[in-house]
């Protein structure tokens, strides 16, 4: 695998070093839990499935891209909601994404999903790749843009040509039932706190 830098191939062999010990402990401490579990047989309560606490590896559920992990001029990472890693690129993106963390009847968030496919004012097709995608219980899916408020015309504008366009992928199957355009108004350093 080639890398570009230094930093990030250290930080690319610091990852998978952390997961491979992660396997080991988490094998040996099966081990360890199956063979305490034949010997007190016992003492274990009646209809506990042994199977429910059972780690799993958070993954990047439908993200389209990975954003890089470092740049000088933005604060980037991740979160982790249900699983699902949730990379931010910026801090008003990682407000945002705790802030939807909290809304009710969510079922599942995704991060850099859905890309789509819009005409724009010139004529030409471009693609956009929305911040977060949102699943709530009763199935409506959600494509958030986030983006400074000083952008919120250009944005709007955008958004209602992918809208116009039926939010989807070179005029495939819809991705999404509706967009939302989320700005620091929405997440505020007091909703963050």
């Amino acid at each position: 695998m080639s890398f570009k830098n230094r930093v990030a191939r250290k930080l690319y062999m610091k990852r998978e070093a952390i997961v491979a010990a992660s396997r080991a402990a988490l094998v040996s401490h099966e081990v360890k839990v199956e063979s305490s579990l034949e010997t007190s047989s016992s003492l274990k309560p009646a209809g506990e499935n042994t199977e429910t606490f059972r780690y799993t590896a958070p993954h990047p559920g439908l993200a389209t891209r990975r954003p890089a992990l470092k740049q000088a001029k933005t604060s980037r990472g991740h979160s982790i909601f249900r699983g699902i890693i949730l990379w931010h690129e910026s801090l008003l993106e990682l407000r945002i994404s705790y802030l939807l963390q909290t809304w009710k009847s969510v079922r599942e968030i995704h991060s850099q999903y859905p890309r789509v496919t819009y005409v724009d004012a010139d004529g030409r097709t471009r693609t956009h790749t929305f911040d977060y995608y949102v699943v709530f219980e009763d199935g409506r899916r959600l494509a958030i843009a986030v983006k400074m408020n000083r952008k919120r015309a250009s944005m709007l504008d955008m958004l209602t040509r992918i809208e116009n366009d039926g939010i989807s992928h070179k005029g495939g199957r819809p991705l999404a039932d509706e967009t939302r355009l989320m700005t620091e108004k929405d997440g505020t350093v007091a909703s963050f706190h």
